[in-house]
């Protein structure tokens, strides 16, 4: 529900880039959880929860690309509409979920 939400605040865009440090913040993850510190891991939760949500929604064009990092941080792109002309990068959608976990 957290996931939805989240991605249907940012319903006009094309793409989100979000961290993994954000994702388990959003998914209310502990960074010394051993499950899902491992990047595929949190992979497979984040995957699983894109197929429910666009079955059950109205996001039906949602899915996941897998976007490649050097840094230490990895990021996953999460395609919302395929259709904008309007993009987020990681930087705008850090500060809104940081806004967003403080309203839960």
């Amino acid at each position: 529900m957290k996931l939805y939400e989240y991605l249907k605040s940012f319903d006009g865009y094309k793409y989100l880039d979000i961290s993994q440090k954000h994702l388990m913040k959003l998914f209310g993850i502990n960074e010394d959880n051993k499950t899902y510190k491992n990047f595929a891991q949190l992979k497979r939760l984040l995957e699983r929860q894109i197929k429910e949500i666009a079955k059950k929604t109205d996001l039906v064009d949602i899915k996941l690309i897998e976007n490649k990092s050097l840094a230490k941080d990895k990021i996953f792109r999460i395609v919302i509409n395929p259709k904008s002309k309007k993009n987020v990068d990681k930087l705008e959608a850090k500060s809104t979920l940081e806004s967003l976990i403080k309203r839960f």
